[in-house]
């Protein structure tokens, strides 16, 4: 199912987890599924290890990253 990726549908729909959750919280499920999806252990220190390159990123370039690469995976 093709998933809209721009700005006003995204937020849409996510309206109920931005009411439900704290952002750290968000933080951390995403983290969690994007792990699952790639296949690789979850374990906070492996991840961080495995990302050590990406740390340069500011938050912001971060944040685009994360969008970028969600919807890409949505609409595979």
């Amino acid at each position: 199912m093709a998933v809209a990726c721009d700005p006003q549908s995204l937020l849409q729909a996510a309206k109920c987890f931005e009411n439900c959750t704290l952002a750290g919280q968000r933080d951390a499920i995403k983290i969690y599924l994007l792990a699952l999806i790639a296949g690789v252990n979850p374990d906070p220190v492996a991840l961080m290890e495995a990302a050590r390159c990406l740390t340069c990123l500011q938050p912001g370039q971060a944040q685009a990253v994360q969008t970028y690469l969600l919807c890409t995976i949505a609409n595979k």
